[in-house]
């Protein structure tokens, strides 16, 4: 499919909702957030308020301001969206790290995960129940700048796919690889602990890539479901769940929580 300028993925087309309600989230459901970090929407102080001590001290450490800024507006997004699935308020959410240090909800009772990625004033939340999911955000990218990474981290699996000439733009195909691997590894919680050589992404036709090799104490690449989005002409999002997905979902936050954190002040 060809959609806002990807040319060479398949990605699927999904609807950036400018209203949520919150209502069941079942664990064959994802719910994702697309945040532009820039808009001004986000300069209200009381929507940064709830942000904790700690995250206001890792912000503070950037060097620049746009990237300071964007930390407190993805984490203060992060907080008020959890806390509309949890019930709980922005302020009193807590976090903690799994072994490999994935960010997870400090509450044994709690069902919701979450994962988050961004990128040049891109965010991607993703939220689903039960079940982990991975999710990551990347800038279209040149071949120069990727074909160095693939050559690194690419498994024979996948050298011997991309070296089947094809036809079309090698950095957007390489870019949609790359997160595509990112976010299998943010699904299983391991990070960059997993060799990312380990396992592999397949073409199974031009419409459909798939998670195939993998280590067995993951399973089989059929047990996880990959989806790639665009996310407008300069970023694509990829979502990787160890579950099929029935029901995938899109909201814009700067349409939702505005209007959100205004009507809770």
């Amino acid at each position: 499919m060809v959609f806002e300028g990807w040319h060479e993925l398949p990605v699927e087309s999904i609807e950036w909702c400018k209203e949520a309600s919150v209502g069941g989230l079942d664990p064959g459901e994802i719910d994702l957030w697309r945040i532009r970090s820039d808009e001004t929407c986000y300069e209200a102080p009381e929507f940064l308020e709830c942000l904790s001590a700690e995250e206001k001290a890792r912000a503070d450490r950037f060097r620049f301001e746009k990237d300071r800024r964007s930390y407190r507006v993805t984490h203060a997004c992060k907080r008020w969206i959890l806390g509309r699935y949890t019930n709980v308020s922005p302020f009193g959410l807590r976090f903690e790290n799994g072994k490999w240090g994935k960010p997870a909800i400090q509450d044994p009772l709690n069902s919701f995960r979450f994962n988050l990625s961004h990128s040049k004033g891109m965010t991607l939340i993703g939220i689903t129940r039960e079940v982990e999911l991975g999710v990551d955000v990347e800038s279209r990218q040149s071949a120069e700048r990727m074909i160095p990474i693939f050559e690194r981290f690419a498994s024979s699996a996948e050298q011997e796919w991309f070296g089947q000439g094809w036809e079309g733009e090698m950095g957007e195909l390489m870019t949609g690889w790359w997160v595509s691997k990112e976010a299998f590894i943010k699904a299983v919680g391991r990070g960059l602990s997993l060799p990312l050589a380990d396992f592999s992404v397949e073409r199974r036709s031009k419409t459909e890539w798939v998670l195939g090799r993998m280590p067995a104490e993951f399973g089989s690449g059929d047990d996880y479901s990959l989806r790639l989005l665009p996310l407008g002409s300069a970023h694509i999002g990829a979502v990787v769940c160890k579950r099929r997905v029935n029901i995938l979902r899109g909201y814009s936050a700067e349409s939702v929580l505005p209007k959100m954190v205004s009507a809770l002040g």
